[in-house]
């Protein structure tokens, strides 16, 4: 729930925030999805994360504060100012509320508390953070906001230092060391991979219910047909998300602390077209089971958390 700034309890809306947000991607000259879908994921994230430690809402100055954050820590500087813009028509007023002005000595100072660095690197990183902020134009910044570019700087410089190659996953599903049933699936159109940022890695999943059930044989499906065919389509989806977090452990050291995401797409044409005739809560009631096949199965067998949207 959000709490308005006039105090009203409204629902969070994430499709209007969906569309505000690519229409500043694309203000900003970027025509791909996946960025937005990247910020959303975050998103849910840090949401449920603070939802499950007892914050039951939100305002809508704090969730402004953590798009906008999260943008420019996805190197989405520009972004994040159309965003803000369009939101508050003043940008200043958001940064003035939550921000503290920036300087070299804070800095290090927040960077130093929270970053395993020596000293030296300390100022070196502080650095590369202030000359970032500079070339944004952000005079003031938030302690988190400091934190993340500080994390973004690192990661990237561990990467240039050991030679690595950056993690870089995309909608082809091409990567080394994918079970050759992923592939199979992402041919036969059900399975897609999202993009892997290298900032902020993740491994995510998309499966299109509609193109999972029509491979399913004659039509109309019923529960019985489609229960036991998804629960094995997820013991293979364990297996694919096991490679995925093998190559996301290269970019993040401690993966175990990063959730994976499932989104379920196509539902809505599932239960329209493909199933036997139901009422709205049959259908609500088929997609829960679904997702608690999800839990059963992939938790279980990955040994990690599987966020789970059905849209």
């Amino acid at each position: 729930m959000l709490v308005t700034p006039g105090g009203a309890t409204v629902s969070f809306d994430a499709e209007t925030l969906r569309r505000e947000l690519v229409h500043c991607f694309e203000h900003c000259g970027v025509a791909e999805s996946w960025p937005v879908d990247h910020v959303l994921f975050i998103l849910q994230e840090q949401l449920t994360e603070q939802r499950e430690s007892g914050t039951s809402s939100f305002t809508e100055g704090e969730v402004q504060g953590l798009v906008a954050s999260l943008l420019v820590a996805s190197g989405y500087g520009d972004v994040a100012a159309r965003f803000i813009q369009l939101r508050e028509g003043n940008p200043a007023e958001l940064i003035r509320e939550r921000f503290s002005p920036v300087g070299d000595d804070r800095i290090a100072q927040v960077l130093g508390a929270s970053l395993p660095l020596s000293a030296m690197s300390c100022t070196a990183v502080a650095r590369q953070v202030r000359s970032m902020l500079a070339e944004l134009q952000f005079s003031e910044a938030s302690d988190e906001l400091i934190r993340q570019l500080g994390a973004h700087v690192m990661h990237h410089r561990s990467a240039r230092e050991s030679g690595a190659a950056e993690l870089i996953l995309d909608e082809s599903g091409v990567a080394n060391g994918l079970p050759d049933l992923a592939q199979r699936h992402i041919e036969s159109g059900v399975l897609s991979l999202h993009p892997v940022s290298v900032v902020l890695p993740r491994a995510r999943l998309v499966v299109d219910l509609a193109c999972f059930g029509e491979g399913l044989g004659d039509t109309p499906l019923t529960e019985l047909a489609i229960l036991p065919a998804f629960r094995s389509l997820c013991r293979d989806l364990a297996l694919v998300f096991g490679a995925l977090r093998s190559a996301v452990h290269k970019a993040d050291p401690d993966p175990s602390l990063v959730p994976s995401h499932l989104v379920l797409t196509g539902s809505e044409t599932l239960l329209a077209d493909l199933m036997v005739p139901m009422s709205r809560r049959a259908g609500q009631l088929l997609l829960r089971e679904l997702s608690l096949v999800v839990a059963d199965e992939i938790g279980p067998a990955t040994g990690y958390r599987v966020i789970t949207q059905i849209r």
